[in-house]
């Protein structure tokens, strides 16, 4: 989770001993707003080449997943629960893996380039016949960004027994003053 997900996230769940608040964390929401798909969307259509890091991991759910772990935080959940789906590490993808099966889905292959510039002379000769696309994958070289995607940390309450399919992240009750201090 990034930083400002997290310092949202502890904002917002200063107030649950005053009001009932509930809320989850979830994987890439596939094809919204901003997301890796929605990204190699743009990039087809203006005829750029995919990019993306072949070394992270990341879960992906539908948006209707996200929208029912969203709901089923609201219904069962307890004021400071933080709910999250239970997913097996092995359902995690490597951002060009997705990027493989993006192209497939559109009958094409990954015509994988050494270089980003190379990439983009291709993309630019693209005529929408072809049966594979320009791709650069890169080894990821983000500081401070994980290679693969985790729902809680080792130093935080869980309760992994409640439910079959989702786990719960047990926030501890403090009042914004806390948070600030």
């Amino acid at each position: 989770m990034g930083a400002s997900k997290k310092l949202m996230e502890e904002v917002i769940m200063a107030y649950s001993s005053f009001i009932p608040i509930t809320t989850a964390r979830f994987a890439n929401v596939a094809f919204s707003n901003g997301s890796l798909l929605y990204g190699f969307l743009e990039r087809l259509m203006k005829k750029q080449p995919l990019s993306a890091p072949n070394d992270v991991k990341r879960y992906f759910v539908s948006p209707d997943e996200s929208g029912e772990l969203c709901m089923l935080a609201c219904i069962l959940g307890k004021s400071g629960d933080i709910f999250f789906p239970k997913l097996p590490e092995s359902s995690m993808r490597t951002f060009s893996s997705i990027a493989n099966d993006f192209l497939k889905a559109y009958n094409m292959s990954p015509d994988l380039c050494q270089t980003e510039e190379e990439a983009k002379a291709k993309a630019g000769l693209f005529n929408g016949e072809s049966p594979s696309y320009p791709v650069y994958y890169f080894s990821s070289n983000t500081s401070g960004e994980k290679s693969y995607e985790e729902f809680f940390t080792d130093t935080e309450e869980l309760d992994t027994n409640r439910f079959t399919n989702l786990g719960i992240v047990k926030i501890p009750k403090r009042n914004l003053w806390q948070l600030l201090k």
